[in-house]
């Protein structure tokens, strides 16, 4: 189990915030030119067809919903100042989190206020109860009423982890239990959750079998989360790759990228136009403005999917260089509107791609970076001494999950990124 952060103090928070200085303007960086078509290669990843594991059909609630285990968990008492763990604002008031509080599990939070107070809205799950190890959770929320969460419960070396799947349609005032899926070992990494509408939506759990080998578990539902279908899973699913991302556009094209840390020159996107049954690797050219960079590379990873529609995506190439200093990376920017069959590509500052719409939005790390022609050119915004995990509505307003060290903080944005604000969120009466 991953521990909690501990709650940065208010005056150590804000000199992270604050005595971050402004950076200045990055020169345009044009796109470079179309480059030539991908090859299409087979990856492995189990169907329906020859999964081992159960459930290539979709299983109702009723069928696999346990039974009780225990009293529900206790909700925070009014008050209680809560430690945010991860944030997904819907507009400038409402929006969700995961918070923690005096070394709790995982709780889903919801704000009316902009993130100045929470209530605590968890699905009434039983307490881990020792030896249980603890909770983690995921969560995905369309708006102010409709979402889903994942609750991981690590039951210790000697017991099965339990996987359970809630959904909401009222603004958390009840919640459905969708059922409790065997993940078979505990995720290496945080799940990722995503719905395309109110009833189609996807899980991937990346698992790390050893030896530079790592399996995943995708799960699929059509029924709002009702009962979910097991896509692919170990040990068909076990490869030398990591997945780094998951983008799906509608109920049947999505998108996985991948790092291959034991494949150096291979450069994979992996497409699905079934809605994830079946993926088909891509192996994309290298960028137009480094040619070589593929086979001079120590290692390169795709990462950070954006899928618009059908045809049209964005992607994050990384690759690791040595340098003078050590090693180094370099980012580009891909950029397709024919699915794939050729990419425009541009220079990454680096960090995360963080998109509002195709043409606007951020590359983020302690760089902070704004785009608002989909990637042409950026402007270098702000230098910050802390990593985040951010959530924007607009072009301006925005909040992050501020972290340096084992410290963390919520803090606010309303000019885009470049100056924050800290909130100190605590449980409404």
């Amino acid at each position: 189990m991953t521990s909690p952060a501990s709650w940065a103090p208010a005056a150590l928070v804000c000199a992270l915030v604050l005595s971050a200085c402004a950076g200045g303007f990055s020169p345009p960086t044009p796109f470079g030119a179309t480059v030539e078509q991908p090859t299409s290669t087979a990856i492995p990843i189990a169907t329906p067809s020859d999964q081992a594991a159960p459930a290539a059909t979709q299983t109702g609630a009723s069928e696999v919903t346990p039974e009780a285990t225990g009293p529900a968990i206790d909700r925070f008492q009014p008050g209680t100042a809560v430690e945010i763990q991860s944030i997904q604002m819907i507009d400038a008031t409402g929006g969700w989190a995961l918070g923690r509080a005096g070394g709790s599990d995982d709780h889903v939070l919801k704000t009316g206020d902009g993130g100045l107070t929470w209530r605590d809205v968890t699905p009434p799950r039983p307490a881990a109860l020792p030896p249980a190890r603890g909770t983690d959770s995921a969560f995905f929320f369309l708006d102010n009423r409709t979402g889903w969460v994942v609750d991981l419960v690590d039951r210790g070396e000697a017991l099965p982890i339990e996987m359970d799947l809630w959904n909401t349609s009222d603004g958390a005032q009840t919640w459905v239990l969708g059922g409790r899926v065997d993940p078979t070992d505990y995720p290496e990494a945080a799940p990722i959750l995503q719905f395309t509408d109110v009833t189609t939506g996807w899980l991937l759990l990346q698992h790390f079998i050893g030896m530079g080998h790592h399996g995943l578990t995708l799960l699929r539902t059509i029924d709002a989360g009702a009962g979910w279908e097991r896509l692919a899973g170990m040990p068909e699913s076990e490869t030398t790759c990591v997945r780094t991302g998951l983008s799906f556009a509608d109920a049947a094209n999505g998108w996985m990228t991948d790092e291959c840390p034991f494949e150096p020159g291979s450069v994979l996107l992996e497409v699905s136009e079934d809605g994830g049954t079946t993926w088909e690797a891509l192996t994309l050219p290298p960028p137009a403005q480094a040619p070589d960079l593929f086979q001079t590379a120590l290692s390169c990873s795709t990462r950070s999917p954006h899928l618009f529609g059908p045809e049209a995506g964005k992607l994050v190439v990384t690759c690791s260089m040595e340098g003078e200093g050590g090693t180094q990376e370099r980012s580009f920017l891909y950029t397709t509107a024919d699915g794939g069959a050729s990419w425009q590509t541009s220079v990454f500052p680096g960090g995360e791609l963080y998109l509002l719409d195709p043409g606007h939005g951020w590359a983020l790390s302690t760089d902070l970076h704004w785009t608002e022609d989909g990637g042409t050119s950026w402007t270098k915004i702000k230098t910050v001494a802390w990593e985040g995990q951010f959530s924007f509505v607009s072009p301006q307003l925005g909040w992050a999950v501020a972290r340096s060290e084992q410290e963390a903080a919520l803090v606010q944005t309303a000019d885009g990124g470049r100056t924050w604000e800290l909130l100190e969120p605590i449980i409404s009466p």
